[in-house]
């Protein structure tokens, strides 16, 4: 009996080929805060990286290891995904965050915020 799996039996974010670190870290801080954190939040479009949501504001969270996307990237999809629809009744902040693949560290971040609050 074989012990080896087809990636088609793994969730998702086990098949993606990005480190397993990249989204760990945000969502232990952010669940250890008290905030409603959803890794791979489900739209019509695609997925959401990390939404989280908090005292009726919404935070999408898009991540990307250097090297396997060009810079900008994450921002980008989220906005070209318009993945903010599903939360479009609140405040939400889209955050693009890329990570080096060699210092595990945060080498880019960007932010936009939609429907501001008044």
């Amino acid at each position: 009996m074989s012990t080896s799996r087809s990636t088609h039996a793994m969730p998702r974010s086990a098949a993606t080929p990005r480190p397993s670190w990249s989204a760990a870290s945000p969502y232990c801080y952010f669940a250890a805060v008290g905030t409603h954190v959803i890794p791979e939040d489900v739209t019509d479009q695609g997925r959401i990286d990390l939404s989280v949501r908090y005292r009726g504001r919404v935070w999408l969270i898009e991540l990307k290891v250097n090297g396997m996307t060009r810079p900008g990237r994450a921002l980008e999809q989220l906005r070209a995904k318009g993945h903010a629809a599903k939360y479009a009744t609140g405040e939400v902040t889209l955050i693009g965050i890329e990570l080096s693949r060699e210092t595990r560290n945060v080498s880019r971040f960007e932010w936009e915020r939609l429907n501001p609050s008044k």
